[in-house]
């Protein structure tokens, strides 16, 4: 398992330091290996695809089937009923890519939230994305094509 962390004044800050914790706990006096290195972020043909590809086909199915943005999200500005993609991307991160909430304090878990996607690790971003895709296939029956080098994603607002 892998997790991602900082380093912050010399000590390792994990982003998801509840998560660990409950991990390691199965390796109590056990010897484990530790991989230290910079994480590689997605690039941009794997961002283009996200949401060229990705989020646009699953916003265009949410909206055959006649979701609105309360169905998926909360948002500030609740007058709007109108689903946008970036609803969706939002939807996606809620279900797929969480993060734990706890307090610093009492290391209470206070809830979850989704995670930002910016800094997923390239092999994380493809984790991510195979996890959508097949969520796609099985409860929205749409099949997400895999990334294709020769094709440019040209990502237009809706």
């Amino acid at each position: 398992m892998n997790y991602t962390a900082r380093v912050k004044n010399g000590k390792i800050v994990l982003d998801d330091p509840v998560a660990f914790s409950l991990h390691i706990q199965r390796y109590e006096n056990k010897p484990i290996d530790l991989h230290v290195g910079s994480l590689s972020k997605r690039s941009g043909d794997q961002n283009r695809y996200y949401f060229g590809v990705i989020v646009r086909m699953v916003y265009d199915r949410l909206i055959d089937l006649g979701y609105q943005t309360c169905d998926l999200v909360q948002r500030q500005d609740e007058f709007s009923q109108n689903l946008t993609l970036e609803d969706v991307h939002e939807f996606l991160k809620q279900q797929f890519n969480r993060s734990t909430l706890f307090s610093e304090a009492t290391g209470e878990i206070l809830g979850s939230v989704g995670a930002s996607t910016k800094t997923l690790a390239t092999v994380d971003f493809i984790a991510y994305t195979e996890r959508i895709k097949q969520w796609a296939a099985e409860h929205l029956d749409i099949d997400i094509p895999e990334p294709d080098a020769s094709l440019k994603y040209i990502i237009s607002p809706k």
